[in-house]
């Protein structure tokens, strides 16, 4: 997956991901994604197996660490080094997989607080 952009007009996104690098080893996985989601929008994620689609999933859960690049919920920076990031899984970030095909549903409320679910509906 390379470099893409989600632009809009509104203020304050309630997801915005900068420059997203990922690798595994050698393999470079997510190349420099940009990724900006309002509140209450709907985005879909659609590509091959092994295109990077679940590792950005991941990197946004802060589940997998990412080796460049920004992640924001509202106006706050997750992927700052002082953030405490169990704090930030439970008050705002939440997964779950329960088939090989999962569905992901971003719900932003409270002014960036949500939760990221993949549900496999």
């Amino acid at each position: 997956m390379t470099g893409t952009t989600a632009v809009s007009t509104w203020a304050v996104p309630a997801l915005r991901v900068e420059g997203l690098h990922k690798a595994f080893g050698k393999l470079e996985v997510l190349g420099g994604i940009d990724l900006a989601v309002a509140s209450h929008e709907v985005v879909c994620l659609i590509g091959s197996s092994g295109s990077g689609k679940s590792t950005l999933l991941r990197c946004i859960n802060l589940l997998e660490p990412i080796d460049a690049g920004r992640i924001f919920i509202g106006d706050r920076e997750i992927t700052d080094p002082h953030v405490d990031v169990d704090r930030v899984r439970r008050r705002a970030l939440g997964g779950q997989r329960a088939s090989r095909a999962p569905v992901v549903e971003l719900a932003v409320e409270n002014g960036g607080r949500g939760r990221i679910l993949s549900d496999g509906r």
